[in-house]
């Protein structure tokens, strides 16, 4: 990291593999993306900070963020989790994480990174059509839709800022074949230029 970038406000963006862009160059990544309309907008000024590790739930959060996330303090932080807690292995009848665990650990991140002089803002996860089998016979989008819910109402609540990323693709027209992949959840590399679009203005107007 240069002079340059550490007297920049940080960005830090904080998740699973949604985040992380798992599989993509760096450069085709939406952090990396979100960097360039940045930069476009005002020069020098910010850095933006993936701290996404694929597979992590709110708990992997938790263990991890002190370490990867409030070093990087104060900034900015775009907060997005969920998938893998709601998420249920073939061979198991529950979620990865209860849903009232998922609760807990959410505002225990929002609490710790507050208390860091972290500017929290959650992100409500994309559409999708996820393809994985899950072990209690339900579709994914089922059992999610609690967890997601959960997200919206703990924003409200809280009086947090959420970018609403489903809602922002039905005003831009965008459908779920134009963001993910062929598993259907994860982001392809146009679904990384999306939502790097869709995250943009809300920044350029924090």
């Amino acid at each position: 990291m240069n002079d340059i970038s550490r007297n920049n406000e940080a960005i830090v963006c904080f998740g699973d593999s949604i985040t992380q862009g798992a599989g993509l160059p760096t450069n085709e990544r939406w952090t990396d993306k979100l960097q360039g309309s940045l930069n476009e907008w005002r020069p020098d000024t910010y850095t933006v900070h993936n701290c996404g590790v694929g597979g992590n739930t709110t708990a992997h959060a938790i263990e991890r963020i002190n370490s990867d996330v409030v070093s990087l303090l104060p900034g900015l932080v775009l907060l997005e989790f969920g998938f893998n807690d709601a998420y249920v292995f073939p061979w198991s009848r529950i979620p990865r994480l209860s849903l009232e665990e998922y609760e807990r650990n959410l505002l225990e991140i929002i609490r710790i990174l507050k208390t860091n002089d972290g500017k929290v803002i959650l992100i409500r996860n994309h559409s999708n059509r996820c393809m994985h089998k899950q072990g209690n016979g339900k579709p994914f989008e089922e059992n999610f839709a609690r967890y997601d819910e959960a997200t919206r109402e703990i924003a409200a609540n809280g009086k947090i800022p959420i970018i609403d990323l489903p809602k922002l693709m039905m005003e831009y027209e965008i459908t779920i074949d134009d963001m993910v992949s062929e598993d259907g959840l994860h982001l392809s590399k146009n679904g990384n230029k999306l939502y790097a679009k869709l995250l943009s203005p809300t920044l350029t107007h924090w």
